[in-house]
């Protein structure tokens, strides 16, 4: 599920998933989106790619089932829509868009 916040923040990106409950997981290099997950290890997992941008935030986010069943793969079982997902995107969102300036 992907979701776009205008605006800018008055905290971190870094300190906003931590107040939801994220752990920072990396950058992708050649996407520049950073990488969260919530609870930090096992499985299910709620796994989010922020990217910032000019206007705002783009947030993706995704409930990883099961973790990859062969090493080095990066296919999973992951659901991109859904209550669960739902239900989280909106907490995100709320929060995110209660720390932003629309000015």
């Amino acid at each position: 599920m992907k979701e776009h916040i205008n605006g800018k923040t008055g905290n971190t990106v870094y300190n906003l998933m931590r107040d939801l409950g994220y752990h920072f997981q990396g950058q992708d290099e050649k996407t520049k989106e950073l990488g969260f997950a919530r609870p930090k290890t096992g499985y299910p997992r709620l796994h989010l790619f922020i990217k910032i941008e000019n206007d705002g935030l783009t947030l993706s986010l995704h409930l990883d089932q099961k973790k990859p069943v062969y090493d080095g793969a990066t296919a999973h079982a992951g659901d991109y829509d859904g209550p669960v997902v739902e239900r989280e995107m909106a907490r995100i969102k709320q929060y995110i868009e209660s720390q932003t300036d629309k000015s």
